[in-house]
């Protein structure tokens, strides 16, 4: 079957300053090797392994005018459909230190018919490293919960894949072919940073902890290495987050005085910054934990490995457990300095960091707590309006019995001195 893809869509520039697939694979790969690379589209690995690494690569495109790009990093280049394997009797002669399948597999109808037959070019200590994208990522569950599953030109739902992956059946697909994973790694994307835009807080919030929490939810793809033979696997698949450290050296924050570490969120309890040079007359320092919502308990803030404690402000809210709750995508802390400073390095230590995708709930929570507590203080007030209005009515009926004996006196005593002045008035006639 020939696949009607338009190669070009995948012609973009190698990145190889950030952690991605084609950077992952080619950091495993040795000088001087000799390198099988299936779809090569216009030879940007391929001129890396060539110009960089000395290596002999030969490939197999299926775009003819891809090919033709590539065509000058390669060795040799086989213009066809994979599934036709004309590349097993051109390269049948080879025997190769690395066959690449970066996100090759799922445009494939039998993907596992392809592997294992090039298994057989396969050195016997060689390595087949494989890209391939994740169809359990958390955007794809929050894109079917709004009962959505489109395809796209490229990402997870590129419109040419045919064949669909998790973690499992990749696993079992490289068991199927009788290869063992030697290296396995992933590529992590929160599900707002994919083509999907999609927050934790766009969904349910009991169901965006649970998506949140899952081991691969944010595995946009994983990457493996297969071997014939190994006996020591690694996998590596610890999510990491970046943080990012500002410096105001009188022109307020910017891209141009940054800093950035990454951390395990769910393992560590400190995040850190040792700067490979000192930053001079800072003024103030602004930490962004994650570029997520934020719940976070600090301990201490250390700078220089020296301890602050005053001038610390953050854009978010305080709540009674002293934990402080970033309901935003932008969680930063500011430390203002009262002298310029050198600094070396910063250290944020907490006793937990986790992404508040229950944020909302806490909020709610906290909000319900402070109407319960105004509810018991006005029917505290209103306790005593009553008792001071029964109070007021024991007054008032005493007043009026005064009143009630008061009259009487009054009247009684009026009579007696009317009969009195009357009898004065008759002795005097």
């Amino acid at each position: 079957m020939k696949l009607n893809i338009l190669m070009n869509k995948y012609n973009f520039n190698l990145d190889m300053d950030n952690s991605n697939s084609l950077s992952i694979i080619l950091n495993h790969i040795k000088k001087n090797s000799i390198i099988l690379e299936f779809g090569t589209a216009n030879g940007r690995m391929s001129k890396y392994l060539k110009e960089t690494m000395n290596c002999k690569v030969y490939g197999v495109e299926i775009d003819e005018n891809s090919a033709k790009d590539a065509k000058v990093f390669c060795e040799k280049i086989i213009i066809d459909d994979v599934e036709k394997y004309t590349w097993v009797e051109e390269y049948k002669g080879i025997k190769f230190d690395y066959i690449i399948f970066a996100d090759v597999l799922e445009h494939l109808r039998f993907p596992d018919k392809v592997l294992n037959i090039s298994k057989s070019l396969l050195k016997n200590d060689g390595s087949i490293f494989i890209s391939i994208p994740n169809i359990a990522h958390n955007s794809i569950i929050m894109d079917l919960l709004q009962d959505k599953f489109t395809y796209n030109s490229t990402g997870l739902l590129d419109n040419t894949h045919i064949k669909f992956f998790t973690k499992n059946t990749l696993d079992e697909l490289i068991e199927k072919c009788n290869l063992k994973i030697a290296y396995e790694t992933g590529v992590y994307i929160s599900p707002e940073k994919t083509e999907f835009g999609y927050f934790y807080n766009d969904i349910d919030n009991d169901f965006s902890s649970l998506l949140a929490n899952r081991e691969y939810g944010e595995v946009y793809q994983f990457i493996v290495e297969a071997k014939k033979n190994c006996t020591h696997p690694v996998i590596d698949l610890k999510k990491t987050e970046i943080s990012t450290l500002y410096f105001d050296t009188n022109d307020g924050f910017s891209e141009n005085q940054m800093a950035t570490t990454t951390f395990n969120h769910q393992q560590d309890s400190c995040i850190r910054f040792d700067l490979k040079e000192s930053v001079n007359d800072v003024k103030s320092i602004r930490i962004d934990p994650i570029e997520n919502t934020l719940a976070i308990k600090i301990k201490k803030i250390l700078i220089n490995d020296q301890e602050i404690k005053e001038n610390i402000y953050f854009n978010g809210t305080s709540s009674k457990t002293h934990e402080i709750i970033f309901s935003h995508n932008d969680p930063q802390i500011i430390i203002n300095f009262q002298d310029s400073k050198q600094i070396k390095s910063v250290t944020l230590l907490y006793d937990y960091l986790t992404k508040a995708f229950n944020v909302k709930d806490q909020q709610l929570q906290e909000k319900d707590q402070q109407l319960q507590e105004k509810d018991q203080q006005l029917q505290e007030k209103d306790q005593e309006l009553q008792e001071k209005d029964e109070q007021l009515q024991t007054t008032k009926s005493i007043l009026n019995n005064l009143k009630e004996e008061y009259t009487l006196i009054y009247t009684s005593a009026s009579w007696r001195l009317t009969r009195y002045i009357r009898k004065l008035k008759g002795l005097w006639r």
